[in-house]
């Protein structure tokens, strides 16, 4: 019943997201720079949620148990189903037919292509890596589930920094630099990272953390920009389902790779 009810909620955000990126590229169809701006909430509200995530999980589950985790989703899913209600009725998209084939041939372009690779890249180094964080905060260092989600801060803080900042960096400077500047922090903060020794203190991680999730926080929406500028209007929703399918594989990838390093 469990497996049953995770795989439903799955179905509902592999719905949810790339419809949701598809209505921001609709709403600022003649505003390049309103969609960029819009893009950098967009992922922005995912980093809040993120940094709030682990704490508030792990507040739950000292007060209440982890049973509790699960009494949380039912009111938010009915405030999130209120509020689209409230929003106004939106012109039908232009539809492109052949999904399939059409995804496939959104792969011949390389802008497309490099879009989605880094997408799954950025994806299987961040949710990879904090799979074995959370189990080495508890194992290891015996920090409780309410500790745990605070030592998470440090990286998922900075994740929603970089979405919020990223839309008025992708102005200054471009997708390309801010992508590539976002790699090279992933590089600097997995490089400190791996310096630190198999088994590093607490202290030790400070630096990195912040570095890796402030990378991860920019490179979602230097990407999804970049990728919805490359596409045309009638194909967003196409392309803003296989950016959101990249990322799914990406996270699934770093979980199992994770758990293969235990």
């Amino acid at each position: 019943m469990l497996i049953a009810a995770r795989v439903l909620q799955g179905v509902g955000a592999a719905l949810l997201v790339p419809a949701s990126l598809a209505l921001i590229n609709q709403a600022y169809l003649d505003n390049p720079a309103g969609r960029v701006a819009a893009i950098g909430v967009w992922p922005g509200c995912g980093g809040i949620a993120m940094a709030a995530g682990p704490w508030v999980g792990g507040v739950l589950i000292q007060m209440l148990g982890w049973r509790s985790l699960f009494l949380v989703n039912p009111p938010l899913g009915l405030l999130a189903v209120a509020l689209s209600a409230r929003l106004a009725a939106s012109a039908r998209q232009p539809r492109a037919a052949g999904g399939l084939r059409l995804t496939v041939q959104l792969f011949g372009s390389r802008v497309f292509s490099l879009c989605a690779a880094v997408s799954l890249v950025s994806a299987l180094l961040l949710y990879g890596l904090m799979f074995l964080l959370g189990l080495y905060f508890q194992r290891t260092l015996g920090f409780s589930p309410l500790w745990t989600g605070v030592a998470f801060l440090p990286l998922t803080v900075l994740v929603s920094i970089g979405s919020l900042m990223a839309g008025q960096l992708v102005r200054a400077f471009g997708s390309r630099w801010l992508i590539g500047g976002a790699l090279v922090l992933y590089v600097a903060g997995f490089g400190q990272l791996l310096m630190s020794g198999t088994s590093p203190d607490y202290a030790l991680l400070v630096v990195p953390l912040p570095i890796i999730g402030l990378a991860a926080g920019l490179i979602t929406p230097a990407t999804t920009a970049a990728l919805m500028n490359a596409v045309h209007p009638a194909q967003a929703g196409i392309a803003a389902g296989t950016l959101n399918t990249a990322r799914q594989i990406g996270a699934a990838l770093g979980v199992a790779l994770a758990g293969t390093l235990l």
